[in-house]
């Protein structure tokens, strides 16, 4: 079975993390055995780092960046999850409750996930100071995965934002923040090639930006054919 997306969880951001502490998010219920990827956005004049998510399973790194001095984003994985699960843990570094903190979490719920190992591409984060944030994939390692890419815009003027600049992304989420002055963007791709991609975003005005990246694979590894071997037993008489 090819990876597929089954649902896309956007709990309620939180303005009220305390860092060194676990924040609770809520999603969607989850299916036993699919593979969950988190996108966490963090704003706030001082950029923190995720430390762990609980929930499902257990959770790795994929990929993150710290955008400039106030904002920072990740994508984490969980394989072969349990069901039922209706909550996420996400623990930030340091201590006390930074003021005006924003922390969003966004989580694809994926059927046909790869159960160890999903982790494929993640290219070199990139960053710039125009209006269109960019990054390409590179060459994937099997033709049976979802690209997943997010980037932030800082900036309280932003008004307008058009996602898939690149080749044919579907939006997960977004947010245009003018109280916070900040911004992102979550898409995605279920692809059946190895072919390297570009995900871009388009913005009203230029400021600084951040772009992130990896790729999931599926269990199918690629829906290559697979031959069987047959064995054929020669009689031998003795005699």
């Amino acid at each position: 079975m090819a990876i597929a997306v089954r649902t896309i969880s956007t709990p309620a951001r939180n303005t009220a993390h305390v860092c060194g502490g676990a924040a609770n998010y809520t999603i969607t219920s989850t299916t036993a055995g699919d593979l969950l990827i988190a996108y966490i956005a963090y704003f706030q004049a001082e950029a923190r780092t995720v430390t762990g998510i609980t929930g499902g399973g257990t959770w790795t790194s994929a990929v993150a960046q710290s955008v400039d001095a106030n904002s920072h984003q990740e994508l984490w994985v969980a394989h072969n999850v349990s069901a039922g699960v209706t909550a996420l843990s996400v623990t930030l570094n340091g201590s006390g409750l930074d003021t005006n903190a924003v922390v969003q979490v966004t989580c694809i719920h994926c059927s046909g996930g790869a159960t160890s190992s999903a982790v494929d591409v993640t290219p070199t984060p990139t960053t710039g100071t125009s209006n269109a944030p960019s990054i390409t994939s590179g060459t994937l390692a099997q033709a049976d995965e979802i690209i997943v890419s997010g980037n932030t815009h800082t900036g309280a003027d932003l008004t307008t934002m058009t996602e898939d600049t690149g080749d044919g992304f579907t939006e997960a989420n977004q947010n245009l923040d003018n109280d916070f002055g900040q911004t992102f963007e979550l898409q995605y791709k279920v692809v059946a090639a190895t072919t390297s991609l570009v995900v871009g975003a388009s913005y009203n005005a230029s400021r600084q930006w951040g772009a992130i990246l990896a790729s999931f694979k599926g269990a199918g590894g690629g829906g290559g054919i697979r031959i069987p071997v047959v064995y054929h037993q020669r009689q031998r008489n003795f005699g």
